[in-house]
């Protein structure tokens, strides 16, 4: 079983690689991490992969982890029809910092992201590539 603290790490480095991935997807290059061009190069393909796997290990942890998430049914920016899932995580500061994603995914992330599971949480209106960034600093990604 993992440490604690590299299930943290690897927690959060899947939450980095889908804001990675999305961001790719937009032709946004600000985030970059160990091992991140192959994840970039796929972009908006390889994002929901990174997203089900936080989503696994934080399940996994049973509460233990210190990442949170929750998954709601949304339109996004343009109207279509979309899940959005919140990660959440405390900073070493003692704030809570957030990281969300649209997702289009078919039916694994249907499974995985139920609606209305894990720790409710609602979009904090902040940047998500800002909290990467924090996790890219706190776990030294």
């Amino acid at each position: 079983m993992m440490s604690s603290f590299s299930l943290q790490k690897e927690i959060a480095r899947h939450i980095v690689l889908s804001q990675i991935a999305s961001d790719a997807g937009k032709g946004i290059y600000e985030l970059n991490i160990r091992n991140s061009s192959a994840t970039a190069n796929r972009g908006y393909a390889a994002k929901d992969q990174h997203i089900l796997a936080a989503i696994k290990l934080i399940n996994n942890s049973r509460g233990q982890s210190g990442f949170y998430y929750y998954c709601e049914k949304k339109e996004d920016q343009n109207g279509n029809p979309s899940k959005i899932i919140y990660f959440s995580f405390k900073g070493e500061d003692g704030k809570r910092y957030q990281v969300s994603f649209h997702s289009f995914a078919g039916r694994e992330i249907k499974e995985m992201a139920q609606v209305n599971k894990g720790l409710m949480v609602h979009w904090d209106h902040k940047n998500s590539r800002l909290a990467c960034a924090k996790l890219i600093e706190l776990f030294n990604l």
